[in-house]
């Protein structure tokens, strides 16, 4: 089971800022992230796969992001499944783009929206 909790240190103990699901005395992995305004929570997922697609989202227009150089600071970026795939596919042929469109996105503190599936 992998779990990603909020965490603060005190008096050299970590506080869970919520109720974990574990048993009294299990063991457990801690990997320690410092909760910066900087930290990009998409690092370790950008390149992780290698599919060797050549196609990609050739026609899909939602790629290429092409207003989003010109966006103002108040608008919300949409991005859809093919730009986040391409994202985390590294062999997909828009990977450089879409990790320099992210990271340019990242440091102008653009918002992302998403779709989502279901009725909710």
């Amino acid at each position: 089971m992998t779990v990603t909790i909020d965490a603060t240190y005190e008096n050299g103990v970590l506080k869970p800022k919520q109720p974990l699901a574990l048993t009294e005395g299990s063991q457990v992995r801690v990997t320690l992230n410092t909760a910066d305004e900087d930290h990009d929570p998409l690092e370790g997922v950008i390149g992780i796969g290698s599919s060797g697609r050549t196609d990609g989202a050739d026609q899909h227009e939602s790629l290429h992001l092409r207003n989003a150089k010109a966006a103002p600071a108040a608008l919300m970026i949409f991005v859809d499944t093919w730009a986040w795939v391409a994202l985390a596919d590294k062999s997909d042929p828009y990977h450089r783009r879409a990790k320099a469109e992210h990271k340019r996105l990242r440091r102008a503190k653009q918002q992302y929206v998403r779709s989502t599936s279901g009725s909710g």
